[in-house]
């Protein structure tokens, strides 16, 4: 798992951001910013369904993806079951 300082993450493309920075026009998130928030504020359903079309839209899987998801499994692991399949359930 890539820790959240890791310096490949501003190489890991997602939608809105590549060659290390945000895309021309867009204001897409920094990844790791967002996971140490979701870190502190694993309720925060708001805040991981504006993350998740970052990572995953259009059918592509983007590559800052595949390094979110052990972080992401890390946070849902800290909540009660049913507020799991809440945040879960609210992105699909």
């Amino acid at each position: 798992m890539l820790t959240l300082d890791d310096p490949r993450w501003p190489s890991l493309n997602h939608r809105g951001w590549s060659d290390g920075g945000r895309s021309r026009g867009e204001d897409a998130p920094f990844v790791p910013d967002e996971l140490r928030y979701l870190r502190a504020n694993p309720t925060d359903r708001a805040r991981f369904t504006d993350l998740w079309p970052y990572l995953c839209s259009e059918d592509t899987a983007w590559p800052a993806a595949y390094a979110a998801v052990p972080h992401l499994v890390a946070i849902a692991e800290g909540l009660r079951p049913a507020a799991r399949v809440t945040i879960c359930t609210s992105s699909a």
